[in-house]
């Protein structure tokens, strides 16, 4: 009835018999039900986390509040809902602090049917807790910590300040990552790292407020804390919450673990890495990942997302050898081997690591990595421990294919194999006898000892290492292309051929190795009978 109140009003304000009907009370007449209709929709319509559980709200509903009947502007709602037969209103007061936070204080559940939002904002409690809600889809954004920092920190069971425990930045620049160093003041503590995810950051009373999320946390069980900033660039102290309810961290003493931090140097480059890898793109076998050399800075990334980040600090050793490997010209390769202790950020692992780079060709680098430490003065040689090798090419490298010719298996009439018959950089390879042959381009080979290594690409398509023994020929996609890789991998491809031909020219040829598409054997006959008649 409040509209037709109001529409009696406006009339007598015009003299205007209220009761005789105008185009003018027509319009204002459906206006006011417009502005009903839409008087309590909520505007922050999402799917958030409150605490581990996910909450909706919609145009006009907050799934654990219920229905919006009533709001002023967009800083106070009374909402309505039915519990057991009960019907329960509720005074809310919403906060948007980020895109991504939303916070809120609310009264109890209250019965009174004739409750306004008027009567409602005098049941507030002054010590009603202060609820965050995150955004589920809430995209991150970059951290507002300069890095790397140094801290103390103190939590329930005391202060840890014998030990200097880090904070560093990932290689993604919205990542975080909190080192804590275990006490022997604190006997029950233990070394632990977290990384978290910067999600939005705002200011309110002079306090500075960051909001993150956990990344080791499942996508259908996510899990937030609040930081309260308290300094600049240089030092300061942070508090972080125990949980993601955030409970009245409206200050430092609120928090459950303090930290008290110091700027640390930032590291920079101390040598350069070699100046025929510079400025030039090189592949990674096992991943596709594209690695580059800029001086003393080497990084990897995929899909232009930088995955991992190295500094040259020293070059510690460097040797050559001649082994017993041949190169794309049947010419014996001087390897040359570098040791390299860089420091890593790799995804959000931070450390010192050794290095060993062997150049086997112009083209192509062997690397074998050491484990990451927290000391940077770990020793740095052939007595490193290998926790993963990679091969990496460089993105134009092509060269002829090895063992050139038509290789054939008993059970198939057509070549499986063939190598650098219709162009000296391309070989086919038919998995099957039953399916076509795949086209692949040769990247770089070498010999060692009686063992072919090949690098080879299909297309467009990751990059496969083959390893040719006699007339065996086994694929390893997805793998570094070293010896003692492939001795631990199973290959996806096993054969042995048992015969093979030379490439010839002239119809027959190309009718064998061209397209290695197979054609009915009563069509193969007469072409057979076609070509004697000629």
């Amino acid at each position: 009835m409040q509209w037709l109140t109001m529409l009696y009003f406006y009339h007598r304000s015009l003299n205007i018999n209220p009761f005789t009907p105008t185009i003018l009370s027509f319009f204002v007449f459906n206006s006011l039900l417009q502005i009903g209709d839409g008087l309590c929709s909520i505007p922050w319509t999402s799917h958030w986390w409150h605490g581990e559980r996910q909450i909706l709200i919609s145009d006009n509903h907050w799934s654990h509040f219920g229905e919006c009947v009533q709001k002023n502007d967009d800083h106070f709602f009374l909402f309505k809902s039915n519990i057991s037969r009960l019907t329960c209103f509720r005074c809310v007061f919403p906060s948007l602090v980020h895109e991504n936070v939303l916070q809120y204080k609310t009264t109890k559940c209250i019965s009174d049917r004739e409750m306004s939002l008027e009567k409602c904002r005098e049941k507030l409690s002054g010590d009603a807790p202060m609820e965050t809600l995150f955004r589920v889809d809430g995209k991150a954004e970059k951290c507002p910590l300069s890095t790397p920092l140094n801290f103390t920190y103190q939590n329930a069971q005391g202060i840890c300040a014998s030990r200097t425990s880090n904070i560093q930045k990932c290689v993604n620049e919205k990542r975080l990552k909190i080192q804590y160093e275990a006490c022997p003041e604190l006997p029950n503590t233990e070394a632990a790292g977290i990384e978290i995810e910067c999600i939005g950051w705002w200011e309110s009373l002079g306090w500075k407020f960051l909001a993150s999320r956990l990344i080791q946390s499942a996508k259908k069980k996510a899990s937030h804390r609040c930081i309260i900033l308290d300094g600049d660039n240089s030092k300061g102290r942070l508090g972080i919450s125990a949980d993601s309810s955030c409970h009245e961290l409206t200050h430092l003493s609120a928090a459950s673990t303090l930290i008290s931090y110091r700027i640390d140097t930032e590291l920079v480059s101390n040598c350069d890495f070699p100046e025929q890898f510079d400025k030039m793109d090189w592949i990674a076998a096992s991943t596709t990942h594209k690695h580059q050399f800029r001086g003393g800075e080497w990084t990897s990334s995929h899909s232009s997302k930088r995955h991992s980040q190295r500094l040259c600090l020293t070059e510690t050793a460097q040797s050559s050898r001649s082994m017993e490997m041949l190169g794309n010209d049947n010419e014996p390769i001087n390897q040359i081997i570098r040791f390299f202790r860089v420091h890593v950020t790799d995804g959000c692992t931070v450390g010192y690591q050794c290095v060993k780079m062997t150049e086997i060709l112009s083209t192509v680098i062997q690397i074998e990595f050491g484990i990451v430490s927290p000391n940077e003065f770990e020793s740095c040689g052939e007595e490193m421990i290998v926790i993963q090798r990679e091969t990496i090419v460089h993105h134009k490298a092509q060269t002829n294919c090895p063992s050139r010719g038509l290789h054939f298996i008993p059970s198939c009439s057509f070549p499986v194999f063939e190598s650098g018959c219709t162009n000296r950089q391309h070989f086919h390879l038919r998995k099957t006898c039953q399916q076509e042959s795949e086209k692949i381009t040769c990247l770089a080979t070498w010999m060692e000892g009686n063992q072919v290594f090949l690098l080879a690409k299909q297309n467009h398509h990751s990059i496969q290492c083959l390893l040719l023994t006699g007339t065996r020929v086994r694929s390893f996609p997805l793998t570094p292309c070293h010896s003692q890789s492939i001795q631990f991998t199973h290959p996806a491809l096993d054969f042995t051929t048992t015969n093979a031909e030379t490439c010839t020219t002239g119809l027959f040829a190309g009718f064998l190795s061209s397209s290695f598409t197979a054609i009915p054997f009563k069509t193969f006959t007469f072409l057979i009978f076609f070509m004697f008649l000629l």
